[in-house]
């Protein structure tokens, strides 16, 4: 996802990003996706920083819950964006 609308904020828009948080966050101010499914789709985001920079406090259960509780957000993110494509 932010491989997706780091380009799309880059390539189409020109807006330069630092980082996959930026990503999500710009993505959602910019109308690329919906600032109610960037919000939703953020702590993935944030998971995704702790994991790389903190991987000795990262809670497999925490992990689980959010996919469980957001999974149809991936859904949703690959339909508000097809029109782009």
């Amino acid at each position: 996802m932010a491989n997706i609308l780091q380009h799309i904020l880059a390539n189409k828009r020109g807006i330069p990003v630092r980082g996959y948080v930026d990503t999500i966050v710009k993505a959602g101010k910019e109308g690329i996706i919906s600032p109610e499914l960037s919000s939703k789709l953020k702590p993935f985001f944030d998971f995704r920083n702790s994991i790389v920079h903190h991987y000795w406090i990262i809670s497999d259960e925490k992990l689980l819950i959010l996919v469980r509780e957001n999974l149809n957000d991936f859904e949703r993110f690959a339909e508000e964006i097809k029109h782009l494509f």
